[in-house]
C-alpha cells in the first residue's frame, strides 16, 4: 500500500507534475507492484482561505 498527499495544485496535470518531481511521490506513482489506484479531491476553506487537497492511494489486489 502506498499513499501520496498534495495541496494547492488545481489540475490533474499540476498534481502529477509535482508528484513526478518529488522522489517519494514518484516512487509510489511508478511502483510496478501497485495495480490499483484511488484518487480523492477535497475543496474547502481553512483559516479564511480556499484550499485544494489531493490524495492518491495505491494498492495491489489480494
Amino acid at each position: 500500500m502506498g499513499e501520496n498527499i498534495a495541496e494547492g495544485q488545481h489540475t490533474v496535470d499540476e498534481v502529477m507534475h509535482t508528484g513526478l518531481n518529488s522522489p517519494g511521490h514518484r516512487r509510489n506513482i511508478l511502483d510496478p507492484r501497485f495495480e490499483e489506484l484511488g484518487v480523492g479531491l477535497a475543496l474547502g476553506r481553512a483559516n479564511g482561505r480556499y484550499r485544494v487537497l489531493w490524495a492518491q492511494a495505491f494498492g495491489t489486489p489480494r
